[in-house]
């Protein structure tokens, strides 16, 4: 067992608390403890543990918090209601989260001045309730003591956990509470926060469920702390930050049921603020944020039937079912081949709809009118439209989508084949440009509609005036231009087919991902392979761009297991974990959209690697045959109908070619979140800059502060720094998969609940009381025992770090608050409170990656930061 000796702060004589007779302290409301008699007029305390932090000065200077390198945090309390002193007998020598021993000196008191108030001068120590779970007080040493004299032990016996057993009676009487458990936190969380009233808006982060407060007095904050699932709790300004952990999104879902908005536009939802100079934010920035604002919440139609599609994939090269696709006659087939067909692409096949809807909501729009435009633009009564026939013949081979030609020219490729229709009408199932857009349109269209139209009519109009506006917009203008685009595209791949030396499928290889995107590679894919279609039954036709398609999942691929390494969120392993399937049996786009596009540059970094592997199989003469399947499975095609083993062995160097590049490259250059030296000397750069492009003198004193902030980054520090991360990640792996065994037993214990409460008005009490019994035992379950007691361990190991990364964190600021203070004398520039949020975002790099503080948005773009002019 643990144990942890309290040492006199000064010379003293010791007390039990009961003893104090405050009507307070002695009755244990602010925990359990000692109290001291000072024994001088003027006393010097020190510290009470042998290593430890000063978490926090009262205002009032008459108390402050030491927290122990074990984990347990005290209150000294100096004399009784000297609050009412404002300060004026107290000076401290050390400040908020400074490290201390036994030879610190904390405070110096007057004690007479005290007395001449007519105040009480003993002291209270006690131990903050949550930090002394587990902990037992002994050997408390009563009477006169010196200064760093041993005053009491404690004693670390474990967490205790209450048992709490539902009383049958009143169960039987009243009924047990069957909600889910996220919408009894949410109705919670609403009443502790203040009601609606009090915020202005809420939003999450991977975390974390956020309010912006109005009042923070309003706020319950302990009874919040004691919300299953949360664990823990943090205010940055009159942000109230709420930790849930992996389970966030669910409590997020369940709070917007409760406060019935989920599908309105009557919050601001987004994550972001009032932006500082919204006109100084490059475009390509702007569009980087609002494509993993818009993505993001899509994710599951990603990762949710990439399993089922692999297993499709497996089934048919095997020959267990017959191959189905979005063009096959479904009644040519059984029962289950459609079903499985069905549950593989249904979600995938109608793409737009659910980017319109994340559109809408992004802008803070009417969800229910994303939906609607959606389904309406996607076209699902047009997409099977059309009969196909094989050629020369009146045989029906499978449907095709319908779409009306308005202009039709030759091919510039192929002069002498089929027409090429550049300009069509039709619908946008499967298009990423055409959800977004459609959906600005119908937030554009739900804004002006608003205003124009009464609201005793707004019911009866808008929805049709925004089908109408937007509808009409996206079939007769965007529809088509994006027709156009794709048209364009097809074209140009045709021309590149006749590049040599395999530079054709580098090119191709490098667009293909992004043509995914976009939405214009269904169309392209048509159009390479237009000779099967028009001869479905001959086996010899080889189509070499088609052996990029699966470098394109495995530059994903490799991309995404890089990140698997280097990567300390768990959360993002998990989509790693969940995207691996589908991207060996060819499908990338749940590792595309699910883990690289919202990292950024790791979604290029898989373009290079795929275009670098369909080079490789381009020189090597690699090909594709009609007769195999997707992703690994294309080994057939690449055999094609002679068994080709050159074809073969090329297309597995360039898938290994693929592989190893992507990982590569991640490993080398993929960042899990920005470096706290590198941002710093950048922002030193930009700022010596700034003084050489006007021909201002850098001052010596900034030049000074500039380098010691760099030199401050020892490696020490980064070897802390790197050891707190890991420590952080470890828990945070323990808390999804608590959180997970949590929300394991609370169904079981909601389905029970509702069998409970749907048989107590019948007389067999006995499957009642067994029910409940299960019920009981469900409720006060140690399986999540083990990995609590493993965080809680984590959590005090961090605790110990976080008092040297504070001192590193209070010391970096403390600089570049010097270098932004003397910067601004010399000049007289709109931007310089840019650069301090550029050096908080770089001290606070780990903590922002953590989602322990929030990044401060930096509105000035490189471009202006490379041209500064204060002129």
């Amino acid at each position: 067992m643990n144990e942890l000796k309290l040492y006199a702060p000064i010379d003293c004589e010791v007390e039990s608390i009961e003893n104090l007779n405050d009507g307070v302290f002695s009755e244990k409301m602010l925990g359990d403890g000692i109290f001291l008699k000072p024994l001088k007029d003027v006393e010097e305390f020190y510290s009470v543990f042998s290593a430890g932090s000063i978490e926090q000065i009262f205002n009032t200077k008459h108390a402050f918090f030491e927290k122990s390198s074990e984990g347990p945090i005290v209150l000294v309390h100096i004399g009784l209601d000297t609050v009412t002193l404002k300060g004026s007998p107290f000076n401290y020598n050390v400040t908020e989260k400074q490290i201390v021993n036994l030879n610190s000196k904390i405070v110096d008191v007057n004690m007479r001045e005290i007395k001449e108030s007519n105040l009480r001068t003993e002291t209270a120590i006690v131990f903050d309730e949550e930090s002394f779970n587990g902990w037992k007080i002994s050997n408390i040493k009563k009477g006169k003591v010196k200064k760093g004299d041993e005053i009491l032990t404690l004693t670390f016996e474990g967490i205790k956990r209450e048992i709490t057993k539902i009383d049958f009676k009143e169960a039987l009487e009243k009924g047990l509470d069957d909600r889910d458990r996220f919408s009894i936190i949410a109705d919670e969380i609403y009443s502790l926060v203040g009601g609606e009233s009090n915020y202005n808006k809420y939003y999450n982060c991977i975390t974390r469920l956020r309010f912006d407060i109005k009042d923070k007095s309003k706020i319950n904050e302990n009874e919040i702390k004691k919300i299953s699932l949360v664990k823990g709790f943090n205010w940055s300004g009159n942000e109230l930050q709420i930790i849930f952990g992996g389970a966030v999104n669910r409590v997020r879902e369940a709070y917007d049921k409760y406060i019935k908005i989920k599908d309105s536009g009557e919050f601001d939802l987004k994550t972001g603020g009032k932006k500082y100079l919204p006109n100084k934010k490059s475009f390509a920035n702007k569009a980087m944020d609002m494509f993993k604002g818009i993505i993001l919440p899509c994710l599951p139609v990603f990762l949710g039937t990439a399993l089922i599609t692999a297993t499709k994939a497996i089934l048919e090269i095997t020959g267990v079912i017959e191959v189905v696709n979005t063009g096959s006659i479904y009644s040519n087939y059984n029962i289950f081949e459609v079903i499985l067909f069905t549950l593989a692409y249904s979600s995938s096949s109608f793409l737009t709809i659910f980017i319109c809807y994340s559109t809408v909501r992004y802008f803070n729009g009417n969800g229910i009118y994303g939906l609607m435009v959606g389904v309406i633009i996607s076209a699902p009564l047009l997409f099977r439209g059309i009969l196909q026939f094989a050629p020369g013949t009146e045989q029906a081979i499978g449907m095709g989508a319908w779409s009306y030609p308005i202009w039709q020219t030759k091919s510039f490729v192929e002069p002498n084949g089929l027409p090429v229709v550049w300009l069509k009408l039709g619908g946008m199932p499967n298009s990423l440009i055409a959800g977004i857009g459609a959906g600005y349109l119908v937030v554009k269209s739900q804004n002006f509609f608003t205003k124009i139209i009464p609201g005793n009519a707004s019911m009866v109009l808008i929805p049709p005036s925004i089908i109408l506006s937007v509808g009409v917009s996206m079939f007769l203008i965007l529809g088509p231009m994006i027709g156009f685009l794709e048209t364009f595209l097809g074209q140009m791949v045709g021309l590149l087919i006749k590049v040599p030396w395999g530079i054709d499928r580098f090119i191709f290889g490098l667009l293909w991902p992004m043509l995914v995107i976009t939405g214009a590679h269904v169309s392209l894919l048509m159009i390479i392979t237009l000779p099967r279609i028009m001869d479905p039954g001959n086996v010899n036709i080889a189509i070499p761009l088609l052996t990029c398609i699966f470098c394109s999942a495995l530059g994903q691929m490799g991309v995404g297991i890089g990140l698997l390494f280097k990567s300390k969120d768990p959360k993002v392993k998990e989509n790693i974990y969940g995207a691996l399937p589908a991207s060996i049996f060819g499908i990338s786009e749940p590792m595309m959209y699910g883990v690289n596009l919202p990292n950024g540059k790791a979604f290029f970094y898989a373009c290079f690697a795929t275009a670098c592997g369909s080079l490789a199989i381009g020189v090597t003469g690699g090909n594709n045959w009609p007769q195999g399947g997707n992703g690994i499975l294309s080994i057939i095609n690449s055999l094609g109908p002679d068994a080709s083993v050159t074809s073969l062995l090329s297309n597995m160097f360039g898938w290994i070619v693929t592989l190893g590049v992507g990982i590569t490259l991640s490993l080398l250059l993929v960042k899990n979140r920005a470096d706290e030296k590198s941002i710093i000397s950048s922002t030193n750069r930009y700022i010596r800059r700034l003084f050489t492009k006007n021909n201002i003198v850098l001052p010596q004193v900034v030049e000074k502060n500039m380098t010691a902030l760099e030199q401050l980054m020892t490696k020490e520090n980064k070897k802390l720094i790197k050891d707190l991360e890991q420590k952080y990640s470890k828990l945070r792996t323990l808390e999804i998969k608590i959180s997970k065994l949590e929300i394991d037993l609370n169904s079981k214990r909601n389905v029970l609940s509702k069998k409970f409460n749907k048989l107590r008005g019948k007389k067999d009490q006995a499957t009642l009381i067994t029910l409940l019994e299960k019920i009981n035992e469900i409720q006060n379950s140690t399986i999540t025992k083990k990995y609590v007691d493993q965080a809680n361990i984590l959590k005090k190991e961090i605790d110990q770090l976080n008092i040297q990364y504070n001192t590193l964190l209070d010391n970096l600021t403390k600089l570049y608050e010097l270098i932004i203070v003397d910067v601004k004398k010399p000049l007289n520039y709109e931007f310089i409170d840019e650069f301090t949020k550029m050096y908080f975002n770089g001290v606070q790099s780990m903590n922002i990656y953590f989602d322990n503080v929030k990044s401060q948005k930096v509105n000035i773009n490189k471009k202006d930061l490379y041209n500064l002019n204060i002129q």
